[in-house]
């Protein structure tokens, strides 16, 4: 489920504000991306860990610009961050250039957006494989046992995830008593 939230701001000094003018109104400065869409496609958690795309703000008004909203991503905000600072100040025709990187915490499908300025909805989609390992029963209940006796009891290790999950070494802890 992505939940969006749009928070308007008050102008940071007279005559200018966070949001870009109407292109009807002459002399203001003007916001445009490059592109809509950042699709960091598959990924392998294990392998790559993460991927990262250069995405390009500019300021195509006849006045300075301030851009808020570009660090900051809505929605799976685990597997999307950006490297843009909170507030950016654009002269007109400049551009800036900034990162965004997908590193996914798990396997699955992330979708998150970018709102510079609330006026530009920017989609940031990507796909994580990785192995999920699962253990049924997740607890487990020997119930008493008498001293000197033993009792036996099976677990089940799967893999929910999309790539082989690798098992190098095994270790019971806790009381000698298990083995």
């Amino acid at each position: 489920m992505l939940c969006i939230l749009l928070l308007a701001c008050d102008p940071i000094e007279p005559g200018t504000g966070l949001s870009s003018a109407p292109a009807s109104e002459p002399g203001a400065g003007r916001l445009s991306v490059d592109r809509a869409t950042l699709d960091f496609g598959t990924i392998s958690v294990i392998e790559d860990g993460q991927a990262r795309q250069t995405l390009e703000v500019r300021n195509t008004g006849e006045s300075s610009l301030v851009i808020a909203g570009l660090h900051w991503t809505v929605g799976d905000d685990e597997a999307f961050t950006s490297d843009a600072p909170a507030l950016l100040t654009l002269a007109p025709g400049a551009a800036y250039p900034f990162t965004v990187t997908f590193q996914p915490p798990t396997d699955g499908d992330f979708e998150a957006l970018l709102f510079p300025n609330g006026e530009i909805a920017l989609a940031l989609t990507g796909r994580a494989t990785a192995p999920v390992a699962r253990l049924l029963p997740e607890t487990q209940d020997l119930g008493a046992i008498a001293v000197g006796c033993e009792r036996a009891s099976s677990l089940v290790l799967l893999n929910d995830g999309s790539e082989p999950l690798e098992i190098q070494d095994l270790d019971v802890v806790g009381s000698e008593a298990f083995v």
